[in-house]
């Protein structure tokens, strides 16, 4: 029997009202909702992207509380076939494989 699970982890989206249940289709609604790259503030120790810098911060801290090197040198990837660019090599792939695939 399948249940309703009250209690599964949400991810909210920080320039409108959506709420996902997961972080992927998050990336992903951020991406074609929200696709201004240069406004993404990117996690160098994971690649998660998030619009606020203060949530950055706080991800920070409660992920990666106890590994401060955090000044690894930033890279702009753009996509070989359009226009796009990202800082995070899993959103130039996630990219690809939604607008290039086929």
């Amino acid at each position: 029997m399948l249940t309703h699970q009250t209690n599964a982890q949400k991810f909210h989206c920080t320039y409108c009202p959506t709420v996902l249940t997961r972080k992927a289709d998050l990336k992903q609604h951020m991406i074609k909702k929200h696709s201004n790259d240069e406004d993404f503030v990117t996690c160098l120790k994971c690649d998660q992207e998030f619009a606020d810098p203060n949530e950055l911060t706080q991800h920070r801290k409660i992920q990666h509380e106890n590994n401060n090197n955090f000044n690894v040198p930033r890279i702009q990837l753009t996509c070989a076939l359009c226009t796009y660019k990202t800082f995070s090599p899993n959103m130039l792939d996630e990219h690809m494989n939604s607008q290039h695939r086929g």
